[in-house]
């Protein structure tokens, strides 16, 4: 008897997807996530270890209501992936173009009803377009991909509404104020995110991704997070108490002895989780946007942070560390490939919201102390 995997032929996605379900799906599993209002989701898979992991992972935001309608339904096949490329053997496939030394990530194609996606390190292979959102291959052993391809369609979701994406991180409270923290590489938006959250009443948003825009119904300016745990470096874990559980002693010892420079720059990540860090109920995925923290601070600078409102329109050599282009995983309404939105775009979605550099030297403590007596008291974050 063929393989099902291996006997699936070209087709439209839907047809793809729902043969792939029809072959694979058995026995099902579900597991329902409440990430909004307007986005429930249905996960769906043949692999109960699989949903148990990510029961775990998105514990914070698993639907109560069984009833409440589903607005996305994805599925993960825990299987080989299908041999995709052979399928549309005349239609070859994108392969992204890359500086890293170990090669492309991804390679891709357009397709009727959607768009398939193959991770050429891990072999994964997704289809999604519309309502049919399928990835397949060893999830258990790539389940970060799979926690990723479920914020991906709520990304999708928020940026077909009209929202900006933004290469940030976000903090709230419950006072009604949200700061949106962005930063070019290595210059410590997770750390400092981190750092508020010590503080109490500080309540996450997001790691690295936020969407912005007006609030449904409403002109008043929203930030929206994606429900993924901070991946985040020694050097922040080590200098933040919340996170001592995430090292091992022998760990612990190793980053301490390291040169402070060295593990700045040292790239090793890990998961911060943040009901494990900081405890329940203290991330969320939306809130009123109400200032936003550039980070142009310097590690050799003398003297301290220093905090000012800025003009984005004046200041458009800050905005780049913003803007972030949606990638693969988003599929335009016209089809194509989506790049990052024009400066212009996000400088008029800033309009009516306070924008601050941070300058000066890098200063952990003083900026987080600082903006959770904004996020808490509304004092203010240049007084």
């Amino acid at each position: 008897m063929r393989d099902p995997v291996d006997s699936l032929s070209a087709a439209a996605l839907g047809a793809m997807v729902g043969a792939l379900r029809e072959h694979l799906l058995r026995p099902g599993h579900t597991l329902r996530l409440h990430l909004a209002d307007d986005f429930i989701a249905l996960v769906e898979s043949n692999s109960r270890a699989l949903l148990d992991r990510l029961a775990e992972y998105f514990c914070e935001f698993l639907a109560g209501d069984p009833d409440a309608p589903v607005t996305t339904r994805l599925t993960a096949l825990q299987s080989h992936p299908p041999p995709i490329e052979s399928m549309f053997f005349q239609r070859p496939f994108t392969i992204n173009p890359t500086t890293s030394p170990r090669g492309p990530k991804e390679s891709w194609l357009d397709i009727e009803g959607g768009r398939l996606v193959r991770k050429l390190r891990t072999g994964m292979v997704y289809l999604f377009g519309g309502r049919a959102n399928l990835v397949i291959g060893d999830c258990l052993e790539n389940e970060s991909q799979v926690v990723n391809f479920i914020n991906n369609r709520l990304i999708q979701a928020r940026l077909d509404q009209g929202c900006l994406l933004g290469h940030a991180a976000a903090v709230t409270s419950e006072a009604g104020r949200t700061i949106m923290i962005a930063g070019f590489p290595g210059m410590g938006k997770s750390t400092l995110s981190l750092k508020i959250m010590a503080r109490p009443g500080a309540i996450f948003l997001s790691n690295d991704r936020v969407m912005f825009g007006p609030a449904p119904g409403g002109d008043a300016l929203w930030a929206y997070g994606v429900p993924k745990h901070p991946r985040i470096n020694p050097g922040t874990i080590l200098h933040n108490e919340h996170l001592a559980w995430i090292f091992t002693d022998e760990e612990r010892a190793r980053f301490t002895a390291m040169d402070p420079a060295a593990l700045w720059d040292l790239e090793r990540k890990y998961d911060g989780l943040v009901h494990r860090s900081f405890g329940p109920r203290r991330f969320r995925l939306a809130a009123p946007l109400t200032a936003v923290a550039l980070l142009n601070w310097r590690r050799d600078a003398a003297g301290s942070v220093v905090i000012r409102e800025i003009d984005p329109n004046a200041r458009r050599d800050l905005l780049p560390a913003l803007m972030k282009s949606p990638g693969l995983f988003y599929t335009p309404p016209d089809g194509g490939r989506a790049s990052t939105a024009p400066i212009e775009e996000y400088i008029a979605g800033l309009a009516g919201v306070k924008v601050y550099e941070l300058a000066g030297a890098v200063d952990f403590d003083a900026a987080a102390e600082t903006c959770a007596r904004y996020l808490m008291e509304g004092a203010a974050l240049d007084g």
